[in-house]
């Protein structure tokens, strides 16, 4: 198989209300959890970010970079109103994406000269 063919190991990560983190993968993956430092300015980030970096084992600072990026989460608390409002925009776009596969009715046109 090349590259383009290759299939993907899965890797599953779990981020739990309390902020307790688990990842789960076959054996053969190794999975590094790091934490950034939280910052209150842009400048302050980016100082983060550069820390993170700089903290880093080499063998895993060549993936610390937007190319290798699969999935970001804002970690936030997953209530009853956020899965109900989720459902609800689903239910309320796949009404919408059934009226349009449907024909509207057409119009005839009158032009005067």
């Amino acid at each position: 198989m090349d590259s383009n063919t290759q299939r993907r190991e899965k890797v599953l990560v779990v981020a739990h209300g309390d902020n307790f983190i688990e990842v789960f993968g076959a054996k053969n993956v190794a999975a590094l959890i790091v934490r950034c430092p939280t910052m209150g300015s842009n400048n302050g980030e980016e100082l983060a970010e550069d820390y993170l970096e700089s903290s880093l084992p080499q063998r895993w600072r060549e993936l610390y970079f937007p190319g290798f990026l699969r999935a970001s989460l804002a970690n936030r608390p997953l209530v009853p109103s956020v899965i109900d409002e989720a459902q609800w925009t689903r239910d309320f776009l796949t009404g919408i994406n059934d009226m349009s596969s449907q024909q509207a009715p057409t119009r005839e046109v009158i032009v005067w000269t």
